[in-house]
């Protein structure tokens, strides 16, 4: 075993008060073995579908590995380069250009893996596996460029892999920052997993709130408040929905005309962008049904000025109607006069408030039946488009003002829950990742 370095002051910031020892820094192959898995033949059926868990790259994302999508049989693992790697292995991505390449797993159960995966096996005697695990997972941005290739950009290897150093204290100081760091991942599981369940009510209730074909009444109503001066009978309904398609409601001044793709000759480059300016609105902005202006880039307001067309104000509905179609976000409260929209997307104004709600129009638009017709318009392949006239043809089914105010605050009551465990998660990463930088040399 190779000890690298054992000299006085490698102790990390923030330490338990039980433990004073100096820590020790060793190459992953002088306390581990280090291996890379196969893929059995595809041709051959009798290597798949059997009782051996095999672990793709994609599943490296999982984090806590207890359960794979694909199985071999014992002549797949025989008859190919994969092997059998025991739990508790600290799996790493090797491959790919994108976020796979250095992400880190741990498994808890035995399987066999592909070959642009790397695993280190348990060596109990030398190190806690769930301690090397948030190690390795907590240096993402260190392992990547560690790559071979142009600019780092190519692919981790077994070499590089087994070179890594590692700092490790004694087993027991091991085991509690382990111990201390899972409770942690276990919060952001919890979280994770509230959100998720927000998520699929708010899904399932929006089926629900909205009729699913033309002529149809929702499954879901609100009702009027009942009180003794509002002259509705108990158990009374709010009026029927109306249908009318988008070209009816902008020549009836209830919505403004969209504009088509050719509003304006926008399309800055490179240069064109400054720290401070007109938000320049593209497909990247709209994040989880939200527009996100702080991912935007920003243009010169003498620039936009000159272009007339294109703008987009406070309150106005964006629909992306080219490439990644059907995007949605409402224009929040604006630091800037306006903002300034891609030709691939589309704003919707409301112009008469007794008629419709903007951020109704926003939930229409979000809905699952309006996304699925919207998906059949689309046209053009690997970049689908949907021309302004088919989206004018589209039909809109709205209640009275009434009950469309109810359903905009039911559904942005469920998101307002959503965003705030979304924050919840980000801030215990952020915490988590304050202690990883701390806790660890």
């Amino acid at each position: 075993m190779e000890i690298i370095d054992k000299k006085i002051g490698l102790i990390p910031k923030i330490r338990f008060r039980e433990f004073n020892d100096n820590w020790t820094m060793f190459k992953i192959d002088s306390i581990a073995k280090v291996s890379a898995g196969g893929t059995p033949s595809t041709t051959k059926s009798e290597f798949w579908n059997g009782d051996i868990p095999w672990m793709s790259s994609g599943e490296l994302n999982n984090k806590i590995v207890s359960e794979v999508e694909k199985k071999i049989t014992e002549k797949g693992l025989k008859g190919s380069s994969t092997k059998l790697i025991p739990k508790e292995s600290v799996l790493i991505g090797l491959a790919g250009q994108g976020k796979t390449r250095g992400t880190a797993a741990i498994n808890t159960i035995e399987l066999c893996t592909n070959q642009s995966i790397a695993a280190i096996y348990p060596n109990y005697e030398k190190f806690k596996p769930w301690f090397l695990y948030q190690n390795i997972d907590s240096r993402y941005e260190e392992i990547r460029r560690m790559s071979t290739g142009d600019g780092g950009r190519g692919g981790l290897n077994l070499a590089i892999i087994k070179a890594i150093k590692i700092n490790l204290p004694t087993l027991p100081e091991q085991q509690k920052i382990a111990a201390f760091l899972s409770a942690v991942d276990e919060k952001i599981q919890q979280l994770r997993q509230k959100k998720a369940l927000l998520e699929k009510y708010k899904k399932g209730v929006m089926q629900k709130l909205f009729p699913k074909k033309a002529g149809q009444a929702p499954e879901l109503r609100f009702k009027p408040v009942q009180t003794e001066t509002s002259g509705k009978p108990d158990g009374s309904n709010y009026p029927d929905w109306e249908e009318k398609n988008i070209d009816e409601l902008i020549k009836n001044k209830i919505l403004d005309k969209p504009l088509d793709g050719n509003h304006g000759n926008i399309h800055p480059v490179s240069s064109d962008f400054v720290d401070e300016g007109i938000p320049f609105v593209m497909a990247n902005c709209f994040v989880n049904g939200r527009l996100n202006l702080k991912v935007a880039s920003c243009i010169r307001k003498e620039q936009a000025d000159k272009l007339q067309k294109g703008f987009s104000i406070e309150g106005d509905v964006l629909l992306t109607h080219k490439g990644s179609v059907g995007l949605t976000g409402i224009v929040p409260k604006l630091d800037t006069e306006y903002i300034m929209l891609t030709p691939q997307v589309t704003y919707y104004r409301v112009l008469d408030n007794n008629m419709l709600s903007n951020y109704f129009v926003y939930w229409v638009f979000n809905s699952e039946q309006f996304q699925k017709r919207l998906k059949v318009l689309a046209d053009g392949g690997t970049r689908p488009y949907v021309g302004i006239t088919a989206q004018r043809q589209m039909t809109i089914v709205f209640p009275s003002k009434e009950e469309q105010q109810k359903i905009a605050d039911f559904l942005s009551g469920i998101d307002h829950k959503i965003n705030q465990v979304e924050t919840q998660i980000n801030q215990t990463q952020t915490f988590k990742k304050g202690l990883l930088q701390q806790m660890f040399v």
